[in-house]
């Protein structure tokens, strides 16, 4: 994962609009209004057939002071950074060692991270999951994720209970789409700001971080297969990777998580601009 940023751009990625101009402008107040709609969704929870995606801070009294709290510590944070010489130098070429190692490095800390702080089970899938795993079973719509998870299950039987095995093998899938969502960002990136916004924003996002610490269901391998995706298909928009590789993904992705055919349209255009 060793691209960096101008060789998206070389390939004919559309540069951001200038501050000042009128698209820019156009485009800083959309997102403004997006923010807003998202912290409203976030701090009102309106019953709106959402809560899913909400992040329930009316869980507890103190939940909301801090997200207000950090909703003006952030952006405070970021302009004084945003000063620093650092910030604005262009993204270096990083080296396959380099992912590999920080890859290791993550998923050590996802382990002993998720047998401090388990993440509770709030769903029926994951029990369902879970029971699969222990005693065997067929689901079409996670066929290899299952056999995988009980392949691997009845490995360690004598050395970890399924559970265990479960979150570990989460915790390599979640580390595999940190490294990959941060290469991602090092294409996109303009700058090492950018490229660390774009990776922190991916992360830290719902739908990720979640899934990362002691996580005990299917979803962090689709996350990690998503992810590794989105890289390939940059790489080849790039003409720095061949297309069978996002091809072989989509191909077998549906085999592993049934909700990755979703992917398939978007090779269209992957393909097509590795072609023009």
């Amino acid at each position: 994962m060793n691209a960096t940023g101008p060789d998206v751009r070389a390939a004919g990625a559309p540069q951001a609009a200038a501050d000042g101009s009128a698209q820019g402008v156009a485009t800083q107040v959309f997102l403004g209004f997006a923010f807003a709609a998202l912290l409203a969704l976030h701090f009102l929870e309106p019953d709106l057939g959402l809560s899913w995606s909400y992040a329930h801070l009316s869980r507890t009294a103190w939940l909301p002071w801090i997200a207000a709290g950090t909703v003006v510590a952030l952006p405070l944070g970021v302009l004084t950074l945003w000063r620093r010489p650092w910030v604005g130098a262009a993204v270096r070429s990083g080296s396959t060692v380099q992912a590999v190692a920080a890859g290791l490095v993550v998923f050590a800390l996802l382990v002993a991270l998720g047998r401090l702080l388990p993440a509770p089970s709030t769903s029926m899938d994951a029990g369902l999951f879970l029971g699969w795993v222990e005693h065997g079973g067929e689901v079409a719509r996670w066929h290899l994720l299952l056999k995988l998870h009980q392949l691997v299950a009845n490995a360690a039987s004598g050395v970890a209970g399924h559970v265990t095995v479960v979150r570990a093998l989460n915790a390599g899938m979640a580390a595999i789409a940190a490294v990959a969502l941060v290469a991602t960002a090092r294409l996109l990136g303009r700058s090492n700001g950018e490229a660390a916004a774009l990776a922190a924003l991916s992360l830290s996002s719902m739908g990720v971080l979640q899934l990362c610490i002691g996580y005990a269901d299917v979803y962090p391998l689709p996350l990690a297969a998503t992810a590794v995706y989105v890289w390939a298909s940059l790489r080849v928009i790039a003409g720095r990777l061949h297309p069978f590789w996002p091809l072989l993904l989509v191909a077998v992705g549906p085999f592993v998580y049934l909700g990755l055919v979703l992917l398939a349209p978007s090779l269209v255009v992957v393909v097509w601009c590795a072609l023009c």
